[in-house]
């Protein structure tokens, strides 16, 4: 049976599921590991009798070396990490199901219209289609006969 008790911190997008496997009830931050703190405060105290010109050690030196922390064992929680995705891909894909939607019926107004237009012209074609060729054989003949003309003035 699992005796690991889970943290969960759902405000906002980001979302944190870790499991402390050393306390079984909640994340704790680093703590300071008094074995290592003491062999390092023995170590200042050590350069300090060896180069006399450096100052007397401090708290303050002690607390800057990093490796006296330790940070309890952290686990994640495959089951809710698993859940978590699940819930954001299938929250991705629905918004991007959404945008494809709405940019088809963008796309499809704009086909339309484009083929409004295309109807509109292809009237105008239709409506002057006997005209024009009337037009161009009236200025055929009319250049013919001024070619006719020209050569035998």
């Amino acid at each position: 049976m699992q005796e690991d008790r889970f943290r969960k911190n759902q405000k906002g997008p980001n979302r944190s599921i870790c499991t402390d496997r050393k306390h079984g009830h909640k994340a704790e931050g680093p703590k300071v590991s008094l074995e290592l703190a003491r062999y390092y405060w023995k170590q200042l105290q050590d350069i300090h009798m060896e180069i006399q010109q450096t100052g007397e050690p401090t708290l303050d030196h002690l607390l800057h070396i990093p490796h006296i922390y330790e940070v309890p064992e952290t686990v994640v929680d495959g089951e809710a990490l698993q859940a978590i995705l699940a819930t954001a891909v299938t929250e991705a894909l629905d918004q991007v199901q959404r945008m494809r939607s709405r940019e088809g019926e963008s796309l499809l107004r704009d086909f339309l219209n484009r083929l409004s237009s295309l109807e509109e012209d292809l009237s105008v074609v239709r409506d002057r289609s006997g005209t024009v060729v009337q037009e161009y054989k009236n200025k055929l003949e009319e250049r013919l006969k001024q070619l006719m003309g020209g050569g035998t003035g």
